[in-house]
C-alpha cells in the first residue's frame, strides 16, 4: 500500500487526485524487422499532440510551484489549508487561491509530506505572537514573502 492508498483510507475523507488516472503515451518505435541492417533510430518520437498529453501528466516540473492538487488541504487535520483552483486552456490546474490559518495549524507537517512538488516547507519560526489574530491568516501573496 503506497502513501495515496492511506490517504484514501481517511473516514471522512474520500480524495480523487486524478493524478495516476492519466495514462503514459506509448512512443511510436520501428518494429523488429525495420531495426534489422541498419542504424536507424528506433524511437520514433512522440507527436506534437502526444508530446502536450505527455507533459500534462508530469508534476516534476512543477517543483517548487503549487500545481493545485489540493493533497495538502485533504490531509491536514485541522483544515488550516484552503485551495482554490481553476483550470487553463490547455487543461491544467493552476492555484488561484491559498490560504492558510495558523490559528489553527498544529505544525504536524502532514501537508509538507503529502506535497507531491515540495512546495511546502516547514521551517524553525514557531513564533507566531501577534497583536492582531488577522496577522495569522496567511494568504498567497504574503506565503510568498515568508
Amino acid at each position: 500500500m503506497d502513501f495515496w492508498d492511506k490517504i484514501n483510507l481517511l473516514p471522512e475523507k474520500k480524495v480523487s487526485y486524478n493524478l495516476k488516472d492519466r495514462e503514459k503515451e506509448i512512443m511510436p518505435a520501428l518494429s523488429i524487422k525495420e531495426r534489422e541492417g541498419n542504424f536507424k533510430e528506433v524511437e520514433l518520437g512522440l507527436s506534437e499532440e502526444q508530446a502536450k498529453r505527455e507533459a500534462m501528466r508530469c508534476l516534476t516540473c512543477d517543483v517548487g510551484l503549487c500545481v493545485g492538487c489540493k493533497i495538502c488541504a485533504e490531509v491536514c487535520p485541522n483544515y488550516v489549508i484552503y485551495v482554490e483552483t481553476q483550470t487553463n486552456p490547455q487543461g491544467r490546474d493552476f492555484t488561484v487561491k491559498y490560504d492558510l490559518d495558523l490559528t489553527r495549524c498544529l505544525f504536524c507537517g502532514l501537508c509538507m509530506e503529502a506535497c507531491p512538488t515540495n512546495t511546502i516547507k516547514m521551517t524553525n519560526i514557531y513564533e507566531l505572537a501577534e497583536y492582531s489574530k488577522e496577522n495569522l491568516y496567511l494568504d498567497k501573496e504574503k506565503l510568498t514573502e515568508v
